[in-house]
């Protein structure tokens, strides 16, 4: 992919710019997304929708979410928690265990594409078909993340027109997104079952071993302060000689000022010396 844009690379090349892997694509392309949306001048005096910058801003979309959730395991693992815990608060509120009206989740752009994501809203494929076709996308939804983007999950404890179970209805930038049929929401029970199945029956208390992380707790897992010491004593060992450092040089300082306190308390007493001043207009 990168390939295919090769001759707006080269052309940056010679502005000074060379984005030779997709990590300074990535560094780059965040920057100049950060300065057209502050309203500062972009490389070269490029103007935002210069063929230039929009195939280095697609190149940063699309690699975003293909080196993210391009497989089908980064898939199944990664939103696993967040899934699971959109799944969790809407069972809470339509049993009656949670009392919450309203749940709002902070997020960066590749937080919201760990939903957006495995659910197929948005994927690298559609991505670039809507590059291909800027004046007709074939796939509206699909959009990267931009600043100020957002998803809306309605839970709905009534039945309403066509359903006779609770529902869950989904807003991506405030446009209402299909997930689990054509009507546009998802029975409770459509959507828990579709969880599992895109997650593999994950759930995040065995998330660190699916990210071959064993040491890391599971959030059921008690902390065992002994075995952390353990593990960590080097780090502690080092801290513990910092601070033994930084206390030594307090006191030192402490006791030269002490010193130069008791030096001046027995200094006598200097009047101020009257000196004849002449004023001149």
């Amino acid at each position: 992919m990168i390939s295919r844009y090769q001759e707006s690379l080269d052309e940056l090349k010679k502005m000074g710019y060379n984005l030779s892997n997709w990590y300074l694509i990535n560094d780059f392309a965040d920057t100049v997304i950060v300065n057209h949306r502050e309203n500062r001048t972009l490389p070269g005096n490029l103007t935002w929708d210069s063929q230039i910058i929009q195939d280095i801003v697609f190149l940063y979309n699309w690699g975003s979410v293909f080196t993210q959730f391009g497989q089908d395991t980064q898939k199944q693992i990664i939103p696993t928690p967040l899934l699971n815990f959109i799944l969790d608060h809407s069972q809470g509120v339509l049993n009656g265990t949670l009392n919450e009206q309203l749940v709002l989740l902070s997020a960066h752009d590749d937080s919201l594409l760990t939903f957006l994501t495995p659910l197929g809203i948005v994927t690298p494929d559609c991505i670039f078909s809507n590059f291909l076709n800027p004046k007709k996308p074939p796939y509206p939804n699909c959009q990267y993340p931009t600043f100020a983007s957002s998803i809306r999950i309605e839970v709905f404890n009534q039945s309403m027109p066509h359903a006779t179970e609770p529902i869950l209805k989904f807003y991506y930038n405030g446009n209402e997104v299909q997930i689990c049929n054509v009507t546009g929401y998802c029975t409770f029970k459509d959507f828990a079952s579709l969880v599992k199945k895109i997650t593999n029956n994950n759930n995040p208390d065995n998330f660190p071993k699916m990210c071959n992380n064993p040491k890391r707790m599971s959030l059921n897992e008690n902390f065992n302060f002994k075995e952390y010491l353990k593990s960590n004593s080097t780090l502690i060992l080092g801290v513990a000689v910092c601070l033994l450092i930084v206390l030594n040089v307090w006191q030192f300082i402490k006791c030269i000022k002490s010193k130069q306190d008791k030096n001046e308390a027995i200094l006598p007493e200097v009047k101020p010396r009257e000196v004849e001043t002449n004023l001149l207009d």
